[in-house]
């Protein structure tokens, strides 16, 4: 019986969100800064990519 508990709880949460979400108390504001943050995330990914890239032929061309 704890088992059904413990594992019902994740589903009762993702139904509040589900729920939110359907009635809208997520704001669009909410969901814009979301998605900004995944892009600068994202952004940063790259851009340390090609900063390694960069810098790793600066130090092979020095030698």
């Amino acid at each position: 019986m704890n088992e059904m508990k413990s594992i019902q709880v994740p589903f009762s949460s993702a139904e509040k969100l589900e729920q939110q979400f359907l009635e809208q108390k997520i704001g669009e504001e909410h969901i814009q800064e979301a998605i900004q943050n995944v892009l600068v995330c994202l952004e940063m990914i790259v851009f340390s990519i090609l900063q390694h890239y960069a810098f790793h032929r600066l130090r092979k061309r020095d030698e």
